[in-house]
């Protein structure tokens, strides 16, 4: 083990492999410091990573990217807690606002794609599919004012065959198109 100042590029604390950093070991660089796991002078296993700007990740990594499973908290204090592919929110996964909106469900290419459950803070509540982080597919939304609404989604609007209930139990079941009643 040893410690070793790279020419304005950082300071490493830690194991060494045949010229690379290896095992555990901690790195600090403009601001910002990694403690854990390097494999050939990358970081790789288990490791934590504070950013410079106030974010924090908690979890794995492989080549030096987030991969796995993992929590990450940006410098305004939004939480995802889940899977990453090559640095990207990618799987199963929970995104927790700061102002208390929830999102449980499915990631790809760092957006909501695939089924998830969106409960916003104003009440709010969606249950269904999800493409480029926008309903799309099918779904249900609960709204404030009572009503339900059970059908089609496409790019964020309520699209296609969709029934629309009513807090009094009336309801309209029929064609949408952009979000009004065909």
């Amino acid at each position: 083990m040893c410690e070793f100042t790279f020419n304005q590029l950082g300071t490493y604390n830690g194991w060494w492999s045949q010229g690379y950093r290896h095992g555990h070991g901690t790195y600090r660089v403009a601001g910002s410091l990694y403690e854990g796991e390097w494999k050939a002078g990358r970081q790789e296993g288990h490791g934590t990573m504070a950013y410079s700007n106030g974010a924090l990740y908690v979890g794995e990594w492989h080549k030096g990217l987030r991969h796995g499973h993992g929590k990450y908290t940006d410098a305004n204090g939004t939480v995802y807690d889940g899977d990453w592919l090559l640095n990207r929110k990618h799987g199963r996964g929970q995104l927790l606002y700061t102002n208390g909106s929830v999102f449980m469900g499915e990631f790809e290419a760092d957006e909501m794609t695939g089924l998830g459950s969106l409960k916003l803070h104003s009440g709010l509540e969606y249950t269904g599919s999800f493409r480029h982080s926008k309903f799309e597919g099918t779904g249900n939304l609960r709204m404030v004012n009572g009503k339900i609404y059970q059908g089609d989604w496409r790019e964020g609007l309520r699209e296609g065959q969709g029934k629309l209930i009513y807090p009094d139990g009336s309801f309209y079941d029929g064609a949408w198109k952009q979000n009004k009643v065909s």
